[in-house]
């Protein structure tokens, strides 16, 4: 992977995380998520899922899957990441 992939995908997971943490913990399903983040820049869905599993791997976020779709939310300790108590280095915001 090269610095410029690398750097796009902790810049989506950092998205994810701060369109999370404006939803004040409320589950969104995934499919409304990826279109908040994609108004910022293109994202497939291989990219998308991967960071998911990322987040979720690290106890930032909840995904929970049902039948018909899969609703995410951000975890407490999401929470402290956003707000900068905690450092994570596969995930970078944007100002």
């Amino acid at each position: 992977m090269d610095i410029l992939a690398i750097s796009k995908t902790k810049l989506l997971r950092g998205a994810i995380i701060t369109a999370l943490y404006s939803l004040k913990g409320d589950p969104v399903d995934t499919d409304a998520l990826r279109n908040m983040i994609r108004y910022q820049s293109y994202v497939d869905d291989g990219e998308f899922s991967f960071a998911l599993s990322y987040l979720h791997g690290k106890n930032f976020i909840e995904i929970i899957k049902t039948e018909n779709a899969s609703r995410a939310f951000i975890c407490p300790l999401g929470c402290n990441l956003y707000e900068g108590d905690i450092k994570d280095a596969g995930i970078e915001r944007s100002l």
